[in-house]
């Protein structure tokens, strides 16, 4: 078995609140090694020199070419990896995403020789914020594709311009198939973990590839067999709705266009769906990523689920099962965002609260704590919320709305004076945060008019006691 991907001269990923960068990239590739694949990675001849010290176990290709005119990357063709899968002597050939964890099993081995004979291999990623302790969600792109030499030679005749990090070849891949009357196998487990990041290409780049991937489409079922499978024929027809809109169609008509061929291929998919895991296969170490995968997966669902009825205003419809499956992910910081909405929800605010604090813990943002002080203070528990409060300036200092807050919560609990002087230290270290200088000023103003009463009484009371002993001291001078 042999894969083809592209390796990036530099990968930056982030599990939870630290970098991991080349050393996810590492554990990536010995995962593809350990499961039987041979590696082979197409780059731009600059890179490869760099990369070949990094990674001595894969065979680095240089490309002629490349799509940095699409992705502002020296990102490779397509047509490239296949080039390189066609000539390698392995039987069964692979393309894959550069930033995927395979998870350890014999599967690979035991059944992908086999199936490739009649059928593509496909399989979806689960995206992850966390590789040991995050919820799993599945993503609906593809990431794998496994196939014979005869697949390789038919996908090279409309290979062009599909590239890796532009949208729409991991959907044209399988449809070639399909035209080609080939079956399409959903390999569900062993699973493929994914660190989540932000995408790599524009909207028109994934506007001019919608219309790239129809015409492609189209196009190959001019030369396939007229007996096709149903499913080609509906994904042609989606496909020639998509080709004959005009090109200055707005985005959102667009993506109403080709949404059904995305739900089209994955309720496809969904039928086609095979667990490969062995019961020869170790069992996963506790600290190792595969690890609870099922709990991490059923989270993954009921966050899905709780995001859709957070969207439909039906929050308070999640059944219990959705919530206690959260809650087996408790390093999860956007499961305990969630979490903390659900029982914000139901009126909860002490457990709202917690779970905000956790968020903060485990992300270090702002916002997730500001809610937690909000409603602490909302409970009355004032300490706990200048607690939080006082957090966030310790690494986002520049918030005038955390310092009124504070200065607010020391006038309530009768500590004027400190309210003033923390607003004084505030605009010494920052003489610009909006709304603070007109606080402290009356602040100020309150906390000398007690002072400047009790003056007054004091002295009242001083001249009214001196008044007195005059009065009884002119009554003894009476009766002497």
């Amino acid at each position: 078995m042999v894969v083809a991907t592209s390796i990036l001269p530099k990968m930056v990923r982030r599990d939870f609140d630290y970098s991991i960068d080349d050393g996810y990239q590492t554990m990536c590739i010995q995962s593809w090694i350990e499961n039987g694949f041979r590696v082979l990675s197409v780059n731009d001849g600059e890179e490869i020199p760099e990369l070949t010290a990094r990674y001595p176990d894969v065979t680095f290709i240089a490309a002629s070419r490349n799509a940095s005119s699409w992705t502002g990357r020296k990102t490779p063709y397509i047509a490239d990896l296949l080039l390189a899968l066609k000539d390698a002597p392995e039987p069964v050939l692979g393309i894959i995403n550069g930033d995927l964890l395979f998870e350890p099993s014999a599967a690979w081995v035991k059944n992908l020789p086999a199936a490739v004979s009649d059928a593509m291999v496909v399989a979806h990623r689960y995206d992850t914020y966390s590789l040991r302790h995050g919820s799993l969600r599945r993503f609906f792109g593809l990431d794998c594709f496994f196939f014979d030499r005869d697949t390789a030679c038919l996908a090279l005749e409309d290979a062009m311009p599909f590239a890796m990090g532009v949208p729409w070849w991991d959907y044209w891949l399988p449809c070639l198939a399909l035209l080609s009357n080939r079956k399409l196998l959903l390999v569900d487990r062993p699973a493929i973990l994914h660190l989540i990041h932000t995408t790599g290409y524009s909207p028109d780049v994934a506007r001019n590839f919608t219309y790239i991937f129809a015409n492609s489409v189209i196009n190959k079922s001019k030369r396939s067999s007229p007996a096709m499978p149903q499913i080609a024929l509906k994904m042609i027809s989606l496909c020639h709705k998509i080709a004959v809109s005009p090109a200055e169609t707005e985005s959102g008509q667009l993506t109403q266009l080709s949404d059904p061929v995305v739900k089209l291929l994955d309720s496809t998919l969904r039928q086609s769906r095979v667990d490969w895991k062995s019961t020869d296969d170790a069992p996963h170490p506790q600290d190792s990523p595969f690890a609870r995968v099922k709990q991490r997966f059923a989270a993954g669902r009921a966050l899905d689920n709780a995001r859709r009825l957070l969207l439909e205003d039906r929050l308070r419809d999640i059944a219990p099962p959705r919530i206690a499956a959260m809650h087996q992910v408790p390093e999860d910081a956007r499961v305990q965002a969630m979490l903390g909405e659900i029982a914000l929800n139901r009126g909860d605010l002490k457990s709202a609260s917690a779970h905000f604090i956790k968020v903060a813990k485990l992300w270090s943002e702002v916002r997730p704590l500001q809610l937690a002080g909000n409603l602490l203070r909302a409970m009355g528990n004032r300490e706990e919320a200048l607690d939080c409060f006082r957090s966030i300036l310790q690494f986002e200092p520049g918030l005038p709305a955390i310092y009124i807050a504070i200065a607010q919560i020391l006038s309530e609990t009768h500590r004027q004076g400190d309210a003033v002087d923390f607003l004084e230290k505030a605009m010494m270290q920052n003489p610009n945060l909006p709304g603070v200088k007109e606080l402290h000023e009356t602040y100020r103003k309150q906390a000398q008019t007690p002072t400047r009463t009790h003056i007054k009484r004091v002295i009242r009371r001083m001249q009214i006691s001196r008044l007195g002993q005059l009065i009884r001291g002119l009554g003894t001078i009476g009766k002497c």
